[in-house]
Parts: structure tokens; C-alpha cells; sequence
């Protein structure tokens, strides 16, 4: 977190950095009623039956501060969208699905939702348990022109093929992007220190991808933590919602105002000013602030770490897998996926013997299935899974696609570790000059090998291990 922004919140909170003044909480009990009955006459005149269908399938009692943040919202989407910056627990997931039921309600059409691809499930659950809205995961057929909530991952939301589909679908009456600070808020690294454009860094290209992709949607951004190492993160969240440009300004101008040193420090007797500007399009509510009408206090947080050594099978079991994914010719896998795969692997051997062994058997069933079609008595091959790995899939192979889905989200973690570590920096960033690479250049980096960076990670995991104190790979 940014040590120089604690000024901006009240009472030195560090995530009140991004401390956004909204009007102030009713604090009588009637006009808390008063503003929770205004929220459900909002609604075009001529479709009330379906705003109260959509109300009557809600099983939920909003709390005050969530009212808040969703009559902020609706005020701000006509005009490009916000930011709903709660802290962890306070509910952002019900903000975002009275907003989705109100906007449906009022005739929005289409409505996008980009998540994390693990809490696609999630959401989908959510949105049709609490307020009976059903949703439409993106596939490869999934026509995006028709009425309905589509939900997308956000790697495939920011692949040039995923983006381009919803650039030709666009706009949509509403995009909801949740964990928004993971990816979206490096879209100041596509621009070096004079703001000039660049084509370098696979998370600063894939926020670019999306928010040209949602030129013309207004967005709703979701995150507890708007602001991670620097100050530039909060002005890249701004650009997804704020489609003038005018509130920050470009990325020079934001940083000769309010950045100080490495941008991790609010420049003096800014504070005020930066908390003005970012209180028009960002909501936030602390516990603290909502600890007093919650019906069931927050539980207070305690971590403990525990050491734990493997016995001298459970070594045994980890230097096998270990060495059998290290297998210059493995065939089941290609090269290019080794540290992803280690990474994975390692984690279901950290969960239990019982993860591992699906693991394997999903392997094995996989190798079966490259064999069976040799002999003429496979199952037809199945062309989405083809590029994947660098044999045919079959149409059978739905486990390993899951099992392929999680290790995606294994390495997209580590990536961005690697970033906040500084380890993803270009070395040319401050020399000012443009770089055009190319992003096929790029990305296929790490295909051949992906360099000493991958060589380092691996030449770590094939040393012999004591313990296994931690499932994640990282950095010495």
C-alpha cells in the first residue's frame, strides 16, 4: 500500500488512500427507510411489473452503506460509470447485483460481467440465488448481440481475441469488472514517463484491450484496494470510468500534481485536492464507519502460521512429481507450460493426496485419450482444447480443461507477484523512447523457453526440499 497517502483518509486508515467523500449517510432510521424505498421506485414508469419481479426474487436486506453505494452508482452510470471501493466484507457483490437488477429493471438489455475466471461460478450463483438473475458464461459460440448477463474471465476479456468479440458486440448497457485493482489498475504501464504510448507488458496490454473494448459502456469497477504500490494505480481506474479524461488529467499531468518520488508518496498539501476529484466518481465505506449497523459484527481476523515438514513418503511422492514434470520429453505437455504445470501441481500436493491423485489421473486419462486416435477408436477431437497443449484433445477432456483453467489462474497470480515485486518491470522505462515491439512478440516469449527468469524457477524446484512451508513459487 502507498505509505504517503494515509493522509487522505480520516483517522490514518491506509485504505482510506482512496477515501471518497459521498454524501453523508442518512443517520435517522426513517430517512434510512425513505432512501431504501426510493431505491425501489426507481424505475422506468411503464415496466414496474418487472422491477418488482426482479425485487420479489431478491433475498437479501440491504444494509445502509450499500444503499449508499448503489444509489452513488446508478447516479454516476449515465455519465461513464464508477468505482465501488468497500472494504473486504462489506458487500460489494450485493451493491453490484442491485445495480444490475435496477439497471435490468429500467430496460437495460445486455450486461457484462468480468471476474476472475475462479469466481465465474460464484457469481454465477450469487446473481441467481439473491436476485433470480440468470447468466450466460462466454464460449466460443455465445452470441453477444442477444438480451442477457454475459459472464467472461478477465484473461479472456483481455486476449486480443476476446477483447475484439466484445469490441464487436459493444456497447453494452452495463459492465461490471470485479477485483478490478488486479489488472485494470496497470493501465498506466502502457504509457512511459512523458506519457507516450508503449506496447509492452502483458497485464498493462491486457487492461488497454478491455478498456478500448468498453469505450462506449459505462463501467462498474469493484475493489477493496484501489491503491496497491502507487498512486498511478488510482489514475489508471479512473480512465475505465471517467471517459473525458479531464478529472486527472493524462498520466504526466496526474504525476507532476500528486505523485511525489517513485509514486508511491502523495505529494504534500494534495491530499484534499486528490480526495475532491476522485470523490465524484469513487464510493467507499470502511468497517469501522459500518461496523454500527451491521446485524452481526465483523469477526476479528487472527493469522497463524504453522511450520510443517514432510515425512519421508510425502518427500518421496514431491521429488517423483517433481521429476516427472521436469522430463525434457514429456508428452503430455509442452514445454512451454513447465512452471505453470510445476506450480499447479505443487499446490494440489500442499491440499491433500486426494487432489494430487485426480491431478494424475486426469494426466493419464489424457495420455489415453492421445493414443486411443492412433489406432482409429477415439472419440472426436475437440478443437477448442487444441491449442491448449501440444497434442489433439478429445472431446472427453473436460477435467483437464478445468484442471488447465485453475493452472491459468496459477500463473496469472504469479504474474502478477513477479509485477508488484518490480521483477515484470521493462528495463527501458525510463529512457523516454517509444517501443513498438509488437504484442505477438512479446507474448510468445516464453513458449521457447521463457529465459532466465523460468530457468532460475526451475533450477529452484529441482533442488531437493526440506519442507514445503509454502504451495506458491517465488522469487529468491
Amino acid at each position: 500500500m502507498v505509505p504517503g497517502a494515509a493522509s487522505l483518509a480520516r483517522g490514518g486508515h491506509l485504505g482510506g488512500a482512496v477515501r471518497c467523500q459521498s454524501p453523508p449517510m442518512a443517520s435517522h432510521p426513517i430517512r434510512r427507510r425513505y432512501l431504501a424505498e426510493e431505491l425501489v421506485r426507481l424505475r422506468r414508469a411503464d415496466e414496474p411489473p418487472r422491477y418488482v419481479a426482479s425485487q420479489r426474487a431478491g433475498r437479501i436486506d440491504p444494509n445502509p452503506h450499500q444503499i449508499d453505494a448503489v444509489i452513488f452508482a446508478l447516479q454516476r452510470i449515465p455519465q461513464g460509470g464508477c468505482i465501488l471501493a468497500d472494504e473486504v466484507g462489506l458487500g460489494k457483490t450485493i451493491e453490484a447485483g442491485l445495480v444490475i437488477a435496477q439497471r435490468r429493471a429500467e430496460g437495460a438489455r445486455r450486461v457484462l460481467l468480468v471476474t476472475p475466471k475462479p469466481l465465474l461460478g460464484q457469481w454465477r450463483d450469487e446473481l441467481l440465488t439473491l436476485f433470480g438473475i440468470e447468466t450466460v458464461e462466454i464460449g466460443p459460440d455465445t452470441d453477444l448481440r442477444v438480451p442477457g448477463v454475459f459472464l467472461v474471465g478477465r484473461e479472456l476479456a483481455g486476449s486480443e481475441r476476446g477483447a475484439d468479440r466484445l469490441l464487436q458486440a459493444a456497447p453494452f448497457d452495463l459492465c461490471v469488472i470485479d477485483e478490478a485493482h488486479e489488472i485494470f489498475a496497470g493501465l498506466y504501464k502502457r504509457y512511459d514517463r512523458y506519457g507516450r504510448w508503449r506496447q509492452r507488458g502483458r497485464q498493462a496490454r491486457m487492461a488497454a484491450r478491455v478498456k478500448r473494448a468498453l469505450a462506449d459502456t459505462p463501467v462498474l469497477l469493484l475493489t477493496a484496494t484501489p491503491i496497491q504500490n502507487s498512486l498511478t494505480e488510482l489514475w489508471g481506474l479512473v480512465q475505465y470510468v471517467e471517459p473525458t479524461g479531464m478529472l486527472l488529467g493524462d498520466l504526466p499531468t496526474f504525476r507532476s500534481l500528486f505523485c511525489a518520488g517513485d509514486d508511491r508518496r502523495l505529494r504534500e498539501g494534495q491530499d484534499d485536492e486528490l480526495r475532491r476529484r476522485v470523490a465524484s466518481v469513487c464510493q467507499r465505506t470502511l468497517r469501522r464507519q459500518a461496523q454500527a449497523f451491521m446485524t452481526r459484527p465483523f469477526v476479528e481476523r487472527r493469522a497463524r502460521l504453522f511450520e510443517y515438514t514432510m515425512g519421508p513418503q510425502e518427500k518421496a511422492l514431491y521429488d517423483d512429481v517433481t521429476r516427472y514434470l521436469l522430463e525434457p520429453e514429456l508428452c503430455a505437455f509442452r514445454g512451454g507450460q513447465r512452471r505453470l504445470l510445476l506450480l499447479g501441481f505443487h499446490r494440489r500436493m500442499a491440499s491433500s493426496l486426494e487432489a494430487l491423485a485426480a491431478s494424475l489421473e486426469t494426466v493419464a486419462e489424457r495420455l489415453e485419450g492421445m493414443l486411443l486416435p492412433a489406432v482409429g477408436r477415439g472419440p472426436r477431437r475437440d478443437a477448442e482444447t487444441l491449442p491448449l497443449f501440444g497434442a489433439p484433445a478429445t472431446q472427453d477432456d473436460g477435467g483437464l480443461r478445468r484442471f488447465q483453467a485453475d493452472l491459468e489462474d496459477d500463473e496469472e497470480e504469479l504474474a502478477l507477484e513477479e509485477e508488484d515485486s518490480g521483477e515484470g518491470e521493462d528495463e527501458d522505462e525510463g529512457e523516454g523512447e517509444e517501443a513498438d515491439e509488437g504484442e505477438g512478440e512479446d507474448e510468445g516469449a516464453g513458449e521457447d523457453g521463457s529465459g532466465a527468469r523460468e530457468g532460475r524457477v526451475l533450477q529452484r524446484l529441482d533442488e531437493p526440499a526440506e519442507a514445503l512451508p509454502d504451495t506458491r513459487i517465488r522469487r529468491e
